[in-house]
């Protein structure tokens, strides 16, 4: 298998080396050795991908949204606790919010993500809900609206949580 997606690794551009590196480290496919044995031997080595890969992503688009973010110098946490709330797959500062939707993964969950929204906004923080479509499609307009709330420091201050 491993030289399967070292191969895949010289096919790829680097953020679709990190999305394959990283589906396989959530589902314990491959270990974080691996994944630096891999990438030494790829086309990327001198890049250092492999530490750009977060076991805990558990999506590519999730993947994508925090490899771009980080490239904007934005510090990105990711599947963050937040008490009432739940986890979330991002966090920005103290208060934005961002998580990735898909339709497979959170049609079922329609209702919960809603609720959810309307606890963290009432404890004082800011949601993005992202969809695949939004990060593969329209990024431009995304990153925007993201350092929108940056620009305007809404990302930073208090919550409810730590008053």
């Amino acid at each position: 298998m491993n030289i399967a997606v070292a191969s895949a690794a010289n096919c790829l551009d680097p953020e679709g080396v990190v999305i394959v590196l990283d589906s396989m480290l959530n589902k314990r496919m491959i270990e974080m050795a691996d994944a630096r044995a891999i990438v030494a031997a790829s086309r990327f080595a001198r890049l250092n991908l492999a530490e750009r890969c977060d076991a805990k992503s558990e999506s590519g688009t999730e993947t994508i949204i925090r490899l771009r973010l980080r490239a904007q110098r934005i510090h990105v946490r990711t599947q963050v606790n937040i008490v009432g709330v739940g986890r979330v797959d991002f966090l920005v500062g103290d208060r934005l919010i961002i998580e990735a939707d898909s339709r497979e993964h959170h049609l079922p969950s329609y209702q919960t993500d809603r609720t959810r929204d309307r606890v963290a906004i009432g404890l004082g923080y800011v949601v993005i809900r992202l969809t695949y479509e939004d990060v593969v499609y329209r990024w431009d307009v995304v990153l925007e609206d993201i350092l929108l709330v940056i620009r305007r420091r809404a990302h930073r201050g208090p919550t409810m949580m730590s008053r």
